[in-house]
């Protein structure tokens, strides 16, 4: 039982569990919506994501940019490669070829997904264009 192979502080609490597509990584997502990111060969804690929501409980795909899509039935998180959140995104269904898929109701959409450099770029070019800078 995967339970017994961890050494999880709060096993009451587990929501879901799932690998990354390659086994090598164990996700725990908690009922008080906390994630936590597992090695799954040494069972080492790699990272603890709060605020992270209790009905994440599908991995999607590690995207060509090393961060990770991890999904529930009403969306999903993009994670960078340090397992932070970079985004949310609503109806998120799918990852393919560069893209987001999203599903909402019948309708299915293709939407390019930005990496985070790409995201942070654009937020200096938007706050520039406005007399503004990040700091």
């Amino acid at each position: 039982k995967i339970k017994d192979k961890y050494k999880f502080k709060n096993k009451d609490l587990i929501s879901h569990m799932f690998y990354s597509k390659d086994k090598k990584l164990l996700f725990v997502v908690y009922k008080h919506n906390v994630l936590e990111v597992y090695n799954n060969k040494t069972k080492k804690m790699l990272k603890k994501v709060e605020n992270f929501s209790k009905d994440m409980k599908n991995f999607v795909c590690q995207t060509e940019d090393n961060e990770y899509i991890i999904k529930s039935v009403s969306g999903g998180y993009i994670l960078n490669k340090d397992f932070d959140i970079i985004a949310f995104v609503a109806h998120l269904y799918d990852y393919k070829d560069g893209k987001i898929i999203i599903k909402d109701d019948k309708q299915y959409y293709k939407v390019k997904k930005y990496s985070e450099k790409e995201i942070i770029n654009k937020g200096k070019d938007l706050l520039k264009s406005k007399g503004k800078t990040l700091t």
